[in-house]
């Protein structure tokens, strides 16, 4: 009888702890589709800033919005326009200097 009662109760172990990591199991997973969904918003969120970064940088959409506008301000000379990229040194440059 003993026997029986200590089968029953390791083999109740044994079903308590499968259930338990089963349901951490699935928690985790949720949690990692949660993170997976942050993710893929922040994705879509950056490439509308770049489409929007690239749509302000176009000078002849610029030049339209200000005509549009009658705005008082000059377009800007491209000898006086400074890119910066990523991963490239500072060059010094005459335009740089006359400020």
């Amino acid at each position: 009888m003993v026997r029986w009662v200590f089968l029953l109760a390791v083999f109740g172990a044994l079903g308590a702890s499968f259930v338990y990591i089963r349901n951490l199991h699935v928690a985790k997973g949720d949690e990692i589709r949660a993170h997976e969904y942050v993710i893929r918003d922040m994705d879509r969120e950056i490439e509308m800033l770049e489409l929007r970064i690239a749509a302000l940088m176009d000078r002849n959409e610029l030049a339209r919005q200000l005509y549009r506008h009658d705005s008082d301000l000059r377009e800007i000379e491209s000898t006086q326009v400074i890119a910066l990229r990523l991963g490239e040194k500072k060059q010094n440059s005459a335009v740089a200097s006359n400020r």
